[in-house]
């Protein structure tokens, strides 16, 4: 859906910024407008984070006169905190638990809680494995090194007593988990993400896919780990030929760097949910953004400019 930005609306969105922000008009909310260049953290390419991340470049592309963004593709929650915090990236997604596990830099601050992840254990309809404990002895990929999949993965392994070493190992991300899935080159996959997955989705066109149940343990990982974890349903068909799975979801966050100015965040928040519909559009996970949800950020602080638009926007 592509949006015609009135005049009026254009200097009321007239500034989402980056480090590094120059002069212009005088926003609403107060603080200035400004250009310069934006890198938002994502994932991988065939995942939730980088089409959400792309399309956020898109709005602000669209909005934002003066500044570029630019999406910069990573292996996930790990790395992306590891570029905001080292200054190679302005925006990032990651899981609370990631954050959390990362010893919750005080860098960071964060924009919202965007949406839900979902975990998968995907293996094929036709496969006797029933329980994550049946993946012992199997070819089985966790997710690619740092990613919230393996930590979820390595910790679901856990709660059913075992380890990575009782099987035998990829740590692929997802497109190449999906395509080595489909070529029988390993027998299930671990993966975390909004709902749908494009390549998930794709693979179930593709070849009769199951997800396996794991909702069971919750109570283990928040006795464990924290309360991030929830019991979740993926819905039927979700997945072409899946039914409902029980699951377990964690909340997904927009992080941003300390340093930016409250004026910077102010705009960036804006414009997310300015266009939350378009972005919705083409990654349903968007559709979930709600105001009323979004200041919930534990462990993570909410950023000064996104705390400023919160309250300007209250009912």
């Amino acid at each position: 859906m592509r949006v015609t930005v009135r005049c009026a609306a254009a200097v009321a969105l007239l500034a989402v910024v980056s480090a590094g922000c120059t002069s212009g008009g005088s926003p609403p909310g107060g603080g200035r407008a400004a250009s310069g260049h934006l890198t938002i953290a994502s994932g991988g390419t065939t995942g939730v984070y980088h089409a959400y991340a792309d399309e956020l470049r898109r709005v602000i592309a669209e909005d934002v006169p003066g500044l570029s963004a630019d999406v910069r593709t990573t292996a996930g929650s790990g790395e992306n905190i590891s570029l905001i915090t080292t200054g190679q990236a302005q925006l990032g997604f990651s899981t609370a638990d990631s954050v959390y596990s990362a010893g919750n830099p005080s860098s960071l601050r964060a924009v919202a809680r965007v949406y839900d992840e979902y975990i998968h254990v995907v293996v094929r309809a036709s496969s006797k494995v029933k329980t994550v404990k049946d993946l012992k002895g199997l070819r089985v990929s966790t997710g690619q090194p740092g990613s919230s999949t393996e930590l979820v993965a390595d910790r679901l392994l856990g709660a059913v007593g075992l380890t990575s070493a009782d099987l035998v190992r990829s740590r692929l991300g997802i497109g190449e988990s999906a395509d080595a899935l489909q070529a029988r080159r390993i027998d299930a996959f671990f993966w975390s993400a909004g709902l749908p997955t494009p390549r998930v989705q794709s693979l179930a066109a593709a070849v009769p896919i199951r997800l396996l149940p794991v909702a069971s343990e919750v109570p283990t990982l928040r006795a464990q780990y924290g309360t991030y974890y929830r019991r979740a349903t993926i819905p039927p068909a979700t997945y072409e030929g899946v039914g409902e799975t029980a699951t377990i979801a964690v909340p997904n966050y927009l992080l941003v760097a300390k340093s930016l100015s409250a004026d910077t965040v102010y705009r960036l928040t804006q414009v997310l949910f300015a266009r939350r519909e378009q972005i919705a559009s083409r990654v349903p996970s968007g559709q979930l953004l709600d105001p009323r949800t979004a200041i919930s950020t534990m462990p993570v602080p909410l950023h000064p400019g996104a705390e400023r638009y919160y309250r300007d926007t209250k009912p």
